[in-house]
Order: structure tokens, then C-alpha cells, then sequence
């Protein structure tokens, strides 16, 4: 059983016993939705704290803010206007550490720059070094090929920010993935077909997902020729 049918199943049950008490005459089942709705967004923070330690700022962003909005929906607090911007510029910050941090790890060269905005995009990297980079996409779909790239020693860090879209990484069988950064209603997954070993290169994925998913497969051979005319040089940008 997956953390989301976890959470649907008891959400569901939750709504029916308040669904059948309101028909006994027990409670306002609706009332009790309007005040108490926010618990949900708590309820999704403490899962992913406890479920994915890796995303302890996106778990601890949910909870702050389904306190507030519970709070504002108990009458405890006149207004919510304050989280949002707080909000915004945590995240901001986020971003720009993450691109500030790739600058750092390749010491000026150039890391590519992807963004698929509200559109579908398939990019896949001819071979050669990665210096990593960063991706945005936004109602849309986006799919990075690294298969043929190689990493060094130093490895290398990759941005990836989706809000309410998808992204597909397809890496070599060889490297170490490592991913960190707040995922708000959004999953990131890895699927290999062997472990790598502790000598293997590194690519660090900083993440921020809102309501998008990014899924990671290690594969092993080149990317597939009907894929070649999606190419471009990993020391250009693209948008």
C-alpha cells in the first residue's frame, strides 16, 4: 500500500463516519469539514516527515501552513495574509541557494538551463561531461535523457523545480542519485535495476515540487536513436 492510497482510504473513511453521523442527528458533518479541513494539510506534513526524512523543509512548510490555515478557520487568527508571502520567499530563497550552489560546484563553467512551460519537452544530452544545471517546468512535461553524459569525480548538482507538472529523468545505471529539498503535494521516485556502489559518481538533485512528480530511472545502454534529433549541447541553454 502506497502513502497516497494510505491517506485517501482513511480521508475517505473520516468523511463517511461524519456523513453518517450528521444522518443520526450526532453532528453538522459539514460544519465540522468547513472548521477542520485544514488538518489535512498537517496530516500530509507529518507524513512526508515521517515517510521521506529527505524532505524534512517540505514537511515542515506543509505543517506551518495548515496550522495557520486551522487556526484561521477556528477563528484563532483574523487573517492568513502573512504565510503566503513568507511562504514565497522561503521557497525564492530556496531556488536561488540551489542555483548559487551550482555555480559554486563547477566553478564557472556552464550548466544547461531547461524550462518547459506549459508544454511538453524531450531533451536528451549528446555524450560528454555534466556540469549540471537546472530545470523548470510549469503545467507542463519534461524529459531529460543523461544516459549518454558522463560525471566526475566532484560529481554534479541539478535544480529541479515543477509546479503542477512532470518530470522524467533517465540517468546511467551506475551513479548515485542523491535528492533533497520540500516536495508540497508532489512525489519524487527513483526506480533502478541495481544498487551502485560507493565509488560511483554523484548527481545531487535539489528539488522543489508543488503539486508535480518527478520520477527517476536508472537504466542502463544510450539513449535510443529516435532521440537524437531532441539533442542539444550540455554547455547550451535551452528554454
Amino acid at each position: 500500500m502506497t502513502r497516497s492510497q494510505l491517506v485517501s482510504g482513511l480521508l475517505f473513511i473520516a468523511v463517511g463516519v461524519l456523513l453518517l453521523a450528521e444522518q443520526a442527528g450526532r453532528a453538522d458533518a459539514w460544519a465540522i469539514i468547513i472548521d477542520w479541513w485544514p488538518t489535512l494539510v498537517i496530516t500530509a506534513g507529518a507524513s512526508q516527515l515521517i515517510t521521506r526524512p529527505r524532505n524534512t523543509v517540505g514537511g515542515l512548510l506543509l505543517i506551518l501552513l495548515g496550522g495557520a490555515l486551522l487556526a484561521r478557520t477556528l477563528g484563532a487568527i483574523a487573517t492568513i495574509g502573512l504565510v503566503w508571502p513568507v511562504l514565497l520567499i522561503g521557497l525564492g530563497l530556496w531556488l536561488l541557494a540551489g542555483r548559487a550552489t551550482t555555480r559554486r560546484d563547477h566553478d564557472g563553467a556552464s550548466p544547461i538551463e531547461l524550462s518547459a512551460i506549459v508544454n511538453d519537452r524531450r531533451v536528451t544530452l549528446p555524450g560528454g561531461p555534466f556540469e549540471g544545471g537546472s530545470s523548470s517546468t510549469v503545467f507542463g512535461d519534461l524529459r531529460l535523457d543523461l544516459r549518454a553524459v558522463t560525471l566526475d569525480d566532484a560529481g554534479a548538482t541539478l535544480q529541479v523545480t515543477t509546479i503542477f507538472g512532470d518530470v522524467r529523468l533517465d540517468v546511467p545505471e551506475g551513479w548515485q542519485v542523491e535528492v533533497s529539498g520540500p516536495e508540497l503535494f508532489g512525489d519524487v521516485t527513483l526506480d533502478r535495476v541495481s544498487e551502485p556502489t560507493a565509488d560511483s559518481p554523484v548527481l545531487r538533485l535539489r528539488v522543489l515540487t508543488v503539486f508535480g512528480d518527478i520520477a527517476i530511472r536508472s537504466r542502463r545502454g544510450p539513449p535510443s536513436p529516435a532521440s537524437a534529433r531532441h539533442q542539444i549541447q550540455p554547455s547550451s541553454q535551452a528554454r
